[in-house]
C-alpha cells in the first residue's frame, strides 16, 4: 500500500486595522464610509461587518487591532499588507503594487508552494 501525503494545514487570518480613509478624517466619498472607531466594540462592529459584506464568513479567522492599533505598528500593515507564517516564523511579507491598493498574489502563492513542498 502506497503513503498518503499529509499537507500541513493552512490558517488564513485577517487582522482588521484603523480604518484607512475614515469618513470624519479622509474620506474619498466611497460606498460605503465609516467615521473613525471611538472604541473597541465599534471597531469590532466594522470587522464583523466588513467580512460579512466581502463573504468570507466562516472560512477565516478574524482578530482585529486594539486601539492603540499595535498590530499596525509592530508590522507596518497599512494601508495593505500580508504575511506568512510557517509556525513562529516571518517567512514573507507581501505588501500593495506602487501606487495601488491592490496586490499581486503570485509571489504569495509561490512562497506557500515552497512551504507545502
Amino acid at each position: 500500500m502506497g503513503q498518503t501525503r499529509r499537507l500541513p494545514s493552512i490558517r488564513f487570518i485577517v487582522v482588521y486595522i484603523l480604518e484607512a480613509h475614515a469618513s470624519d478624517t479622509w474620506p474619498m466619498k466611497w460606498a460605503v464610509e465609516w467615521p473613525r472607531p471611538r472604541t473597541l466594540g465599534e471597531r469590532v462592529d466594522y470587522a464583523l461587518e466588513c467580512r460579512r459584506a466581502l463573504g468570507v464568513t466562516g472560512t477565516m479567522d478574524l482578530l482585529v487591532d486594539d486601539m492603540n492599533n499595535a498590530f499596525d505598528h509592530a508590522f507596518r500593515a497599512w494601508p495593505t499588507a500580508y504575511y506568512l507564517l510557517n509556525g513562529t516564523t516571518l517567512s514573507y511579507i507581501g505588501d500593495c503594487e506602487m501606487d495601488s491598493a491592490s496586490y499581486n498574489i503570485s509571489k504569495l502563492i509561490g512562497q506557500l508552494n515552497l512551504l507545502l513542498n
